[in-house]
């Protein structure tokens, strides 16, 4: 998932080249920031991300080495 980024920063620097008040910028930069901080991916996230993709990763090379194994066996099984 690719999230667009966000400059806090410019956002409040055009804020207040708008003439929008420090304090009111300061809230909105505030909240804004707690908006994005909810998208973020945890360690613990990606931690359990990287086993589920080893489980399958596993589960993948299993199947395939069946799945050859057994072309292999009628392969030979059918060589004279």
């Amino acid at each position: 998932m690719a999230a667009a980024t966000f400059d806090i920063f410019a956002a409040a620097k055009a804020l207040q080249d708008a003439g929008v008040d420090r304090e009111q910028v300061q809230s909105i930069a505030a909240a804004l920031g707690e908006r994005d901080r909810d998208q973020l991916a945890t360690k613990a996230d990606l931690a359990n991300l990287r086993a589920e993709l080893v489980v399958r990763l596993y589960a993948v090379a299993a199947a395939l080495a069946a799945g050859l194994g057994g072309l292999l066996v009628a392969v030979l099984d059918r060589l004279p």
